[in-house]
């Protein structure tokens, strides 16, 4: 189904009208997915920042209890209106008054970088999973990875803990950690990254709950045996791929993996692997920890920081290249750069660009991609577009599930004139 719809309006507006009013049916018909973006109002992560998007645009609130100056980000849910629910980080849970949930405190290591991720129990309106990923630091620790069930209905609607289990299928799975919801919307892929066996595992998640055998997928190697791979795992709006990113701290192998994604079966096919030093610097100092596409699909976003300079080059890659890695790579445009490391999709349609202070004084700066789904300098990339004021921007940031993103924009007139609806809600 294409991204965009282009429709040659006449004098007489009823189709308009009715197409509309379809839209709207959709928008509407969505059940339990009715305004999913909402749910990612909220951003809270370390160390104490708190971003409030209800507005349309970020606000910054305090009480964020988030205060770990760690390598791990954090997971944040709001319910379908935009109200926050409660926010995890790879070992509490904190309700919406910001305190611990007391029985999530957790001995095992959920410092992984997505090291936590909420989502609704398929088919409830009151429970939740928040799963975790380790860190893939095998020299000292074996990952063990867990995810708790939490009820929303418990302590006059602040939750409470029901149960905590682990993914034993997952035993040596750290530091990437996403979801794709069905087609049918009837449930969703849990995502992770097998480092010592080399595979890519989907956890299936209905409303039976989850399934502990994972669909395996083969995947390149990359186990490090004094280092590991950071990085993140961004699943494409559309569904159809996956990037996952490296940063092995020394900098020397930092590299994307591009794959296909099949959303009915669960499996992730293996296309190639690029690294940015090798076809921009020629050099080994680009570290691609963190990128984001754009909410159309069309367009990759990566930031290539460069650790000597506390500064990141912002990359953008066409999509419709995406089968052919040489094409792919040449449609790479440069479109700023700024102290950028982590990259997201928000709720009003922007990418944001964090810096970190563990990686240099970045002064909490934040860069803006305001159009992501236009070419290249059009996207519109504006370094240095605010600071934070509260709290200090570490190299966590906030893990959504992408289907929480999804949007619904029309550009054009309604008489007269040719307009393109984009679907940016489930399709």
């Amino acid at each position: 189904m294409p991204t965009s719809t282009r429709i040659k309006s006449t004098r007489s507006i009823a189709l308009i009208n009715k197409l509309i009013a379809s839209s709207v049916f959709i928008l509407i018909g969505s059940g339990l997915f009715g305004q999913p973006n909402k749910r990612t109002n909220h951003w809270l992560f370390s160390y104490n920042v708190y971003l409030d998007f209800s507005s349309g645009y970020p606000v910054e609130r305090t009480g964020c209890a988030v205060d770990s100056i760690a390598w791990g980000s954090t997971s944040s849910i709001s319910d379908t209106n935009g109200n926050l629910l409660f926010y995890a980080d790879g070992w509490e849970v904190y309700n919406k008054n910001h305190q611990q949930m007391a029985e999530t405190a957790t001995p095992y290591d959920g410092n992984g970088t997505q090291s936590a991720l909420s989502l609704p129990k398929p088919g409830s309106d009151s429970l939740f999973y928040v799963f975790t990923a380790n860190m893939g630091d095998y020299v000292y620790n074996q990952p063990l990875n867990v995810y708790h069930t939490i009820d929303m209905s418990l302590n006059n609607g602040l939750g409470g803990l029901i149960d905590t289990d682990t993914l034993p299928g997952a035993w040596d799975a750290a530091e990437q950690l996403s979801a794709s919801y069905f087609d049918d919307k009837s449930g969703y892929w849990i995502l992770m990254r097998k480092y010592q066996e080399d595979k890519f595992a989907a956890y299936r998640v209905t409303n039976q709950g989850v399934d502990p055998n994972p669909v395996l997928s083969e995947a390149p190697h990359r186990y490090h045996t004094n280092s590991n791979d950071q990085g993140f795992l961004k699943v494409a709006y559309n569904k159809k791929y996956l990037v996952f990113l490296y940063t092995v701290w020394d900098a020397t192998s930092s590299e994307i993996d591009i794959c296909r994604f099949n959303n009915q079966t669960g499996e992730i096919e293996f296309l190639y692997s690029f690294a940015l030093n090798e076809i921009f610097l020629g050099t080994t100092y680009y570290r691609t920890y963190n990128g984001d596409f754009s909410p159309d699909s069309r367009y990759l976003y990566v930031g290539g920081y460069l650790p000597f300079y506390n500064l990141a080059h912002i990359f953008q890659f066409d999509m419709k290249f995406v089968e052919d890695e040489a094409a792919f790579i040449a449609s790479m445009i440069k479109i700023g750069e700024a102290p950028a490391i982590n990259l997201q999709l928000a709720p009003d349609g922007k990418i944001y660009c964090f810096s970190s202070k563990l990686l240099g004084p970045a002064d909490d700066i934040v860069s803006v991609i305001n159009k992501p789904g236009k070419p290249g300098l059009a996207c519109d990339f504006q370094p240095n577009a605010f600071a934070t004021s509260i709290g200090d921007i570490q190299v966590p940031f906030v893990n959504f599930p992408p289907d929480f993103l999804f949007r619904f924009d029309f550009e054009g007139q309604c008489e007269g004139d040719v307009f393109s609806f984009d679907p940016w809600f489930f399709p």
